[in-house]
């Protein structure tokens, strides 16, 4: 069965300055600039004659929502505090409001639909790297620091003008100090077809 997410990728050139705003730690496994996106709902395994109602469930959502620019411009980490899990870079109030939004609006059809999806609060982030489960306290200092002194270019802006109904595949092979198992493909692009924003 395949496993579902609905999202809005990021471009390639966007995706590949995130790539060099962390320097090399050991203690992160990084997203590969290709499978860098913003999550809208997580379906995971369906049947294949239902990924054509998630598909549905987008486009109906799409309808009421415009093309709306995302400014990538902060850098954090969740948890907030303690041991670092994940590395994000995320956007500004607005565009928090508009990505929520747009999510609020797929998982309601996908509801409508009885379509089952993770029901975690929509935090709109890009993952940028996860923290390896061995690190120690002084890669979680060094990763602490690298944090403090990333720049986020003030260029790192894309307009949204679709989402993309995502299949993810797992391998066994990566490249050194990535990310390991999944490779995306869009099954379906769909327009934000309402006014822009």
């Amino acid at each position: 069965m395949p496993r579902i997410f609905v999202a809005i990728p990021l471009p390639a050139d966007v995706a590949s300055a995130l790539d060099r705003l962390l320097p090399p730690l050991p203690s992160l496994r990084r997203v590969a600039p290709e499978l860098m996106h913003v999550t809208l709902a997580f379906v995971g395994q369906v049947a294949e004659e239902h990924v054509r109602v998630v598909i549905d469930s987008a486009k109906v959502a799409a309808r009421s929502h415009g093309p709306f620019d995302i400014e990538l411009n902060a850098v954090g980490r969740f948890p907030e505090h303690g041991r670092p899990r994940i590395v994000w870079v995320g956007t500004d109030t607005r565009t928090v409001d508009a990505i929520v939004g747009l999510g609020a609006s797929v998982r309601a059809e996908l509801l409508r639909h009885r379509v089952r999806f993770d029901p975690k609060p929509l935090r709109a982030h890009v993952t940028l790297a996860r923290v390896r489960d061995d690190a120690g306290d002084d890669d979680a200092r060094a990763i602490s620091s690298a944090l403090a002194r990333a720049c986020v270019d003030g260029a790192l802006r894309f307009t949204a003008a679709s989402l993309h109904v995502m299949e993810s595949k797992l391998s066994a092979t990566g490249p050194p100090g990535r990310i390991r198992g999944p490779l995306y493909s869009s099954r379906e692009e769909v327009p934000l077809a309402g006014p822009p924003r």
